[in-house]
C-alpha cells in the first residue's frame, strides 16, 4: 500500500509517486481536506487508471484503500495530518506493508517567512 502526497498541484508529483500510482491496482484520492486545483481526469490520464474519490467517511470509516497494491493520494504531505498517521498505524497492525511518498507541504512553506522549522516547540 502507498500513501502518496500530492503536494499542491499535479506538477508536484515526483517520479516515484507516478511509478507507485501506475503500479497500484487501485488508486484513491481523499477529497475532504483540501480543494483540488486540477481536474481528476488530468490525474487519471497521467497515471492511466481511474481514481476513486473518497469523502471523510470513505477515508476514516470505510477505508477501502487499506490493502496491498492500493494507493491513497492525499493533499500536501501524507504525514502532516493525524488521520493519515492513524491509517499508517492501522495498516501496520494489519500487516499491510506501507510506503510513504512525501511531497511539498504548506508546513515547509513556513520557512519562506524566515522562521526555522526545527525551532518550533522551543
Amino acid at each position: 500500500m502507498y500513501i502518496v502526497g500530492l503536494g499542491h498541484t499535479l506538477k508536484d508529483l515526483s517520479m516515484n509517486s507516478l511509478e507507485a500510482l501506475k503500479e497500484s491496482k487501485e488508486v484513491y484520492l481523499e477529497s475532504y481536506t483540501s480543494l483540488s486545483n486540477f481536474k481528476i481526469e488530468e490525474l487519471e490520464n497521467l497515471i492511466g487508471k481511474k481514481v476513486q474519490i473518497l469523502n471523510r467517511k470513505g477515508v476514516e470509516e470505510e477505508k477501502l484503500f487499506l490493502k496491498d497494491n492500493a494507493a491513497l493520494l492525499v493533499y500536501g504531505d501524507p504525514l502532516s495530518a493525524t488521520t493519515h498517521l492513524e491509517i499508517l498505524q492501522e495498516a501496520k497492525n494489519k500487516n499491510i506493508k506501507v510506503e510513504i511518498i512525501h511531497a511539498p507541504s504548506i508546513m515547509t512553506t513556513i520557512a519562506e517567512t524566515g522562521l526555522q522549522l526545527y525551532k518550533f516547540g522551543k
